[in-house]
């Protein structure tokens, strides 16, 4: 399980309008979705500025943490 929280998020919230920051955040976790599938991760939640994905799983996947690591890696290159 990969478990990705932003960090500063309440300034990030307090710089910007309800409909900017719905903006940034659907586009930021759209990129993170697009990446997850070809590290073959699965988003398995949202939760304010927290993303969650896992690999392994609904099929087992003996690369599941070089997977995670990977998507972990293009994460901080996304950001």
């Amino acid at each position: 399980i990969l478990y990705a929280d932003i960090v500063n998020s309440v300034a990030l919230t307090a710089s910007l309008h309800g409909s900017e920051l719905v903006e940034t955040l659907n586009e930021l976790f759209g990129r993170f979705d697009d990446k997850a599938e070809k590290n073959f991760c699965l988003r398995i939640k949202l939760l304010g500025d927290c993303y969650y994905c896992v690999s392994g799983l609904p099929d087992h996947d003996v690369k599941h943490a070089d997977h995670c690591v990977q998507m972990a890696l293009d994460m901080i290159d996304i950001i």
